[in-house]
């Protein structure tokens, strides 16, 4: 991994944060467990508040509505690997200086990421493996 890095170092604090604010949830909710009146709070709530909302919804939408999610995150560098296949054993993106679309399984070792400056990831994979390889 990019071991302790600047970069590694605030995903850790913003995880850290994330999981803190989880862990409040999840004694809010245990808290509203142990305290309600009614036993059966959550489904009150589902067939009171949540069902109607979703039929509500169900109704606005269009018959013909689809909604299509493809994740495409690798797709542009196996494309460039298919074609320049020296490329699967080094770091490699696709992208500039100034963004990276997405890179391969190697220079994610190094903690290079989509949306990630390119600058920036060129200067993890330089730090992390010493000098020896380069983005």
């Amino acid at each position: 991994e990019s071991g302790n890095s600047s970069f590694m170092e605030r995903q850790r604090k913003m995880d850290e944060n994330s999981n803190k604010r989880i862990l409040e949830m999840k004694q809010r909710l245990a808290e509203k467990d142990s305290n309600a009146s009614s036993r059966n709070w959550r489904s009150d709530m589902e067939r009171n508040v949540i069902d109607p909302q979703i039929e509500k919804y169900r109704t606005q939408r269009r018959p013909l509505s689809t909604c299509v999610v493809i994740d495409m995150d690798s797709f542009f560098i196996s494309c460039h690997i298919l074609d320049q296949p020296h490329l699967a054993h080094i770091p490699a993106c696709v992208g500039g200086t100034s963004m990276i679309s997405t890179s391969n399984y190697v220079a994610r070792k190094y903690g290079v990421r989509a949306a990630m400056p390119g600058y920036l990831g060129s200067t993890l994979v330089k730090e992390i493996s010493e000098g020896k390889e380069t983005l």
